[in-house]
C-alpha cells in the first residue's frame, strides 16, 4: 500500500473539519470578547492590548493547526486542539457575560439621576467633590428624610487620596434658596438632597459635583456585602447593645451602624459621631481598594445598585474602576470636622420654637474650604 493511502487510512477528515469550524467560531467570539470588553471602558488599555496579542498568538497557532490538521494521523492532537478551542470560547462567553453583567449595573447604579455639573463629558482624571448624605431612616433610600451623616469628600483620582469633611448636623447655617432665619443643616433634608448640596456649597463656597445619599437599611447591606471592617476609634466608649476599644475594631455591619450611630455616649456627642462615621468612610474605602477583580466588583454592585442613590455619571464609576484594577494602590484618607458652640435659636423650618442648634466656628469652616480647595484645585 502507498505512503499516500496509508496516511489517507490514519487522517481523521471529521476531526479536522470540526477543528477548523471551531478554530474560526473562537475567533469570531474572541474577537467579540475583546470588543465588548473595550467599549465598556472598564479594563485598562493595556490589559486590552495584552489580551489581544494573547488571543492572536493562540487563534493563530490554532489555525495553522486546523489547515494541517488533515495531515496528522494521530487523534490525540486533534482532540487537544479542539479541547483548547472549547475552553476558549467558553472562557470569551463566560467573560464576555460577565463584563456586560457589571456594565448594566453600574448603568442601574447611575442611570436614575440626571448629573450634576461636571457630569458625562468631564475629564474623568479631575478631582471632584461628592457630597455624601446619610438620612435618619429605614427602608427605601429614596424616602425624604433629615440628612443625620452630613460628609464632603473631595476626591483625586489621580493622587488616590479622599479628604472627608465632616459638617455637624444641628449646624446653623442658612438653608439654600431661604432667606431670614436660619436651620439646622439636617433639616435642609426635608427639602431634598439638592438643597442639603447647595446648602453645604454655600457654606464651604465650593462646587459640589455628585450626590450619595444612603439609609441604615443600605448601610447594613454594603457592610455585609464587603465584609467586616476593621474601624480605628479614637476613645473606647459603650453603647446601648456593643463595647468599643480606643484603637482598632473589626466589625459586622451590626456594630458598624451602632458604632456609627451612637452619641449619647460622648461628652461632645453628635461631634464625636461625626468624626466615628468619617472612620466608617474609611474603613470602607480601605475595604474597597483592595478591589482587584471584576468578579469581585460583580458581587459587590447589585448591592450598591439597590442600596444608595447618587448622581455620579456611569463613567465617573467605570473611570475609578479602572483606575482600580490599573493601579491597585491604597487609597489614602484624611478626616476633618468644623467645630461650633451649641445654642438654642428659632430655625426656619420650625418656626419660634426654640431648638438647639451650633453656631458655626468661622475659622474651622475657612480652614476646611481651604483644605476642600486644595484637593479639588490639584
Amino acid at each position: 500500500m502507498s505512503e499516500a493511502a496509508t496516511t489517507a487510512q490514519r487522517s481523521h477528515p471529521i476531526m479536522a473539519w470540526c477543528l477548523r469550524v471551531l478554530t474560526v467560531a473562537t475567533a469570531i467570539i474572541v474577537g467579540l470578547t475583546i470588543w465588548r470588553i473595550d467599549a465598556t471602558a472598564l479594563l485598562p488599555k493595556r490589559y486590552i492590548l495584552a489580551a489581544t496579542i494573547i488571543a492572536l498568538i493562540i487563534i493563530v497557532g490554532l489555525l495553522l493547526v486546523a489547515i494541517r490538521a488533515m495531515r496528522f494521523t494521530r487523534r490525540s492532537i486533534l482532540a487537544v486542539a479542539i479541547l483548547m478551542t472549547i475552553l476558549i470560547s467558553g472562557t470569551s462567553i463566560y467573560a464576555y457575560f460577565a463584563v456586560q453583567r457589571v456594565d448594566s449595573l453600574i448603568d442601574g447604579i447611575a442611570g436614575n439621576f440626571a448629573p450634576t455639573d461636571g457630569g458625562e463629558t468631564s475629564d474623568q482624571t479631575r478631582p471632584f467633590a461628592v457630597y455624601i448624605s446619610g438620612i435618619d431612616a429605614y427602608g427605601d433610600v429614596e424616602t425624604v428624610a433629615r440628612s443625620d451623616v452630613n460628609i464632603i469628600a473631595a476626591v483625586d483620582p489621580e493622587a488616590h487620596r479622599v479628604l472627608l469633611v465632616t459638617t455637624p448636623r444641628d449646624y446653623y447655617v442658612q438653608l439654600h434658596g431661604t432667606t431670614g432665619t436660619r436651620d439646622k443643616l439636617t433639616h435642609a433634608g426635608i427639602y431634598g438632597i439638592d438643597t442639603s448640596r447647595r446648602t453645604l456649597e454655600d457654606l464651604y463656597d465650593i462646587e459640589i459635583d455628585y450626590t450619595l445619599r444612603i439609609n441604615f437599611s443600605s448601610f447594613v447591606d454594603i457592610i455585609d456585602a464587603i465584609g467586616p471592617i476593621t474601624v480605628q476609634s479614637d476613645v473606647a466608649f459603650r453603647s446601648d447593645t456593643y463595647s468599643f476599644v480606643a484603637g482598632a475594631n473589626t466589625l459586622d455591619s451590626a456594630r458598624a451602624l451602632e458604632f456609627a450611630r451612637t452619641r449619647y455616649a460622648f461628652a461632645d456627642g453628635d461631634r464625636q459621631r461625626g468624626r466615628n462615621q468619617q472612620r466608617i468612610i474609611e474603613a470602607i474605602i480601605t475595604e474597597l481598594s483592595q478591589m482587584h477583580s471584576l468578579s469581585r466588583s460583580e458581587q459587590i454592585l447589585p448591592i450598591v445598585q439597590r442600596s444608595i442613590e447618587t448622581t455620579l455619571p456611569s463613567n465617573r464609576i467605570r473611570s475609578l474602576i479602572r483606575d482600580q484594577l490599573s493601579t491597585p494602590a491604597r487609597w489614602t484618607t484624611e478626616s476633618i470636622s468644623v467645630n461650633g458652640t451649641g445654642k438654642t435659636a428659632s430655625t426656619y423650618s420650625m418656626g419660634a420654637q426654640p431648638l438647639y442648634v451650633m453656631e458655626p466656628d468661622r475659622a474651622s469652616v475657612a480652614k476646611a474650604t481651604q483644605r476642600l480647595r486644595d484637593v479639588l484645585d490639584d
